[in-house]
């Protein structure tokens, strides 16, 4: 970022990939994290749902053949999120507003989005900054967009992760404390001390 600070992230979750040539576009709901070793319960299947029915009804503003898989497991090194894959023909022109209606999701945001958003802001006492944004990476054939989580902002002598967890009514404080000591693990595992 410049010459006293500098931003990594460890990304797991793609926003939107967008192939120029086809016009085809995929996106991802991500949410619930647990262990690897450990198995699902209804608290995180609950917590994926809204994720997946948000992105649904998005796409189906811009595309009337929308392929959407089955629920599964994605491995993230020490950890597993439950996720949902999503395909759809769209315009290019339709790629922007895609973009700007999905982000934030409910997995970053929550339900409804404006007044979680407007929430966050007030009860937050820390700046996220860059976290749980997105960066945009373009090449000559397509459009990749990757929410940062699993960041850090990098200092001279010091590194602050920012990571994050997803609150439901049925979440357990201490879990999801562990739930993002884990998530660390994923950025903090690539550092170095020189």
């Amino acid at each position: 970022m410049n010459d006293r600070q500098s931003w990594m992230g460890a990304f797991s979750e793609v926003l939107g990939k967008f192939s120029k040539k086809t016009h085809e576009f995929e996106t991802m709901s991500l949410a619930g994290t647990l262990p690897v070793s450990e198995s699902w319960s209804e608290k995180e299947i609950e917590e994926q749902k809204p994720v997946t029915r948000y992105i649904r009804n998005i796409l189906k503003n811009y595309s009337e053949n929308i392929d959407e898989s089955g629920t599964y497991d994605h491995i993230s090194g020490n950890i597993k999120h439950l996720r949902t894959d999503f395909k759809a023909k769209i315009r290019t022109e339709d790629l922007d507003a895609i973009i700007q209606e999905l982000h934030p999701t409910p997995a970053v945001c929550g339900m409804p989005k404006e007044f979680c958003k407007e929430s966050i802001q007030k009860l937050e006492k820390f700046p996220r900054e860059l976290y749980a944004g997105y960066i945009k990476i373009e090449t000559e054939d397509t459009v990749h967009y990757f929410v940062n989580l699993r960041c850090a902002k990098l200092y001279q002598n010091a590194v602050h992760v920012f990571v994050g967890g997803g609150i439901t009514a049925q979440s357990n404080p201490e879990k999801e404390w562990t739930e993002t000591e884990l998530k660390s693990e994923a950025v903090v595992k690539n550092l170095v001390v020189l």
